[in-house]
């Protein structure tokens, strides 16, 4: 009475066989089938719609809008930072008067440049640069 009405095999005969099979079987082995059965077991849960596929959970979350970074502010070259006194030095706020032409506003940048760093001089892109960055600070705090 003990015995299922499907089972061929005696007790004892099922536990020599499963001494057999467990014995023959190395713990790669073990591991290998695991992953195998795992990776089945998750094949047959996407087939029967029980969790959702890789490929949706990645088209999910890929669509969202990124919110736009701000610009990062570049940090001034050791020119501009050697320019910016000396501009603030000539002219309130460092802005040169309007009837100076770019020559002239160069040549007295550079005129006081020259003497305090070895006779070099700074390049008319620098010095406007520092000055549209005066202009865009002082607009800013007012």
């Amino acid at each position: 009475m003990g015995k299922k009405a499907d089972d061929v095999y005696t007790p004892e005969q099922r536990d020599v066989i499963k001494k057999m099979t467990v014995a023959r079987e190395t713990p790669e082995q073990r591991a290998k089938l695991d992953k195998g059965r795992a990776a089945i077991d998750r094949y047959i849960a996407i087939r029967d719609n029980q969790i959702p596929p890789l490929w949706a959970e990645k088209a999910t979350t890929g669509s969202k809008a990124k919110p736009k970074s701000k610009p990062k502010k570049k940090k001034p070259g050791w020119q501009q930072r050697r320019v910016r006194p000396i501009l603030r030095k000539l002219w309130l706020n460092g802005q040169p008067p309007a009837d100076l032409s770019h020559k002239e506003i160069v040549a007295r940048v550079n005129a006081i440049y020259g003497p305090l760093y070895d006779g070099h001089e700074v390049s008319r892109t620098t010095v406007f640069r520092v000055i549209d960055d005066l202009r865009k600070e002082s607009l800013s705090i007012r």
